[in-house]
């Protein structure tokens, strides 16, 4: 009695108060003739969760939280299959179909192509990026890397049929990345990438274990999946971000508060016209102090432009938002690469 009587008191007292609600990702993947394939990798688009399907083509991901996700499935000798998959108050079920590849012959290269280590280091500065962290990154197996000169484009194109394996010893993770397709446009320089990656965390020394924490941090700080985060939870000043929206060459300052809408208590939405233009600088609480209708034309290079794609962005609590076609990203957060990204498990 005095037990169930100190329940009560607590929900008195914390009316508020309510439980974390965990669910599960499940399903089944077969072939085009409806065949369940086992041992095919499952995994979810940047984070730690992988699994394979058992004897009868099941898989389950458990204590999953509310929010969006992007399940993966790749087997040897099938197409990769890539679904959205949005958790909100109930577990998901999926039935999966990979479809056969076509039986190729491999390519044999029987001598040496001059041009492959300009391609690869082409490819390696602009996939894995050219800052710090990016620097500490190592591809084990470039040999799968395939290249080939898009004469029509300009552009230098590669792919991979498996996981490139990546070592970043900045930030203390294995990375495995599915590349579907990189592309450099050599008119324009700009490069664009497209594939799905797993982390799994490096053991180390204590020494190293520290190191890759402070890394870590400061990867994470004026990141873009700070600032969604913050966006969630209405606090882009606090955490330091100062926002303009543009108009024209100048700029403004605004609350972007203003522009969220609360879906739920898993999900919001962000719809705002022309471009953003954000900053992470300690400053930011003492900047919105001066007035909320301060102009200026100066961006500099610290600087991120934020577009909307679509109609309006939902995003949910752990920064990632439903449909990765919502935005158009320049500047700081578009020059980041693989080598600075973490996974969405990631807390302060």
């Amino acid at each position: 009695m005095k037990r169930l009587l100190f329940v009560v008191f607590l929900l008195l007292i914390h009316p508020h108060v309510k439980a974390q609600q965990f669910f599960t990702i499940g399903g089944v993947v077969k072939d085009a003739t409806g065949k369940p394939l086992a041992l095919a990798t499952v995994f979810i688009d940047g984070s730690k969760r992988i699994t394979a399907t058992n004897d009868k083509g099941e898989f389950r991901f458990r204590d999953v939280e509310p929010g969006t996700y992007q399940l993966v499935v790749n087997m040897v000798g099938f197409y990769s299959v890539k679904q959205t998959v949005n958790v909100q108050n109930q577990h998901i079920v999926l039935n999966l179909s990979l479809k056969e590849k076509e039986e190729t012959l491999k390519e044999v290269v029987i001598s040496f192509d001059p041009r492959r280590a300009g391609y690869m280091a082409l490819f390696i500065k602009n996939f894995l990026g050219t800052t710090e962290n990016a620097a500490g990154c190592e591809i084990l197996n470039t040999e799968i890397l395939k290249f080939k000169e898009n004469k029509k484009d300009n552009a230098l194109e590669a792919t991979s049929d498996d996981f490139l394996i990546i070592m970043n010893q900045k930030l203390g993770y294995k990375i495995k990345y599915l590349l579907r397709k990189f592309s450099y446009n050599r008119m324009s320089t700009v490069a664009s990438y497209d594939g799905e990656l797993i982390f799994e965390n490096i053991e180390g020394s204590d020494q190293e274990e520290s190191e890759w924490i402070e890394n870590r941090k400061n990867a994470y700080k004026g990141s873009l999946m700070q600032y969604m985060r913050a966006l969630f939870q209405g606090k882009t000043v606090d955490l330091n971000f100062i926002t303009y929206q543009v108009s024209g060459t100048q700029t403004k300052l605004v609350d972007v508060n203003s522009f969220v809408k609360l879906i739920d208590s898993n999900f919001i939405s962000l719809a705002f016209k022309n471009s953003l233009y954000i900053r992470y600088d300690s400053s930011a609480t003492q900047v919105y102090q001066q007035g909320t209708h301060q102009f200026t034309s100066k961006m500099g290079n610290d600087g991120t432009l934020l577009r909307l794609y679509l109609k309006r962005a939902t995003i949910d609590k752990k920064g990632s938002y439903v449909d990765f076609r919502s935005f158009l990203v320049k500047g700081y957060w578009g020059g980041k690469r693989i080598g600075d990204q973490l996974p969405f498990e990631y807390q302060e």
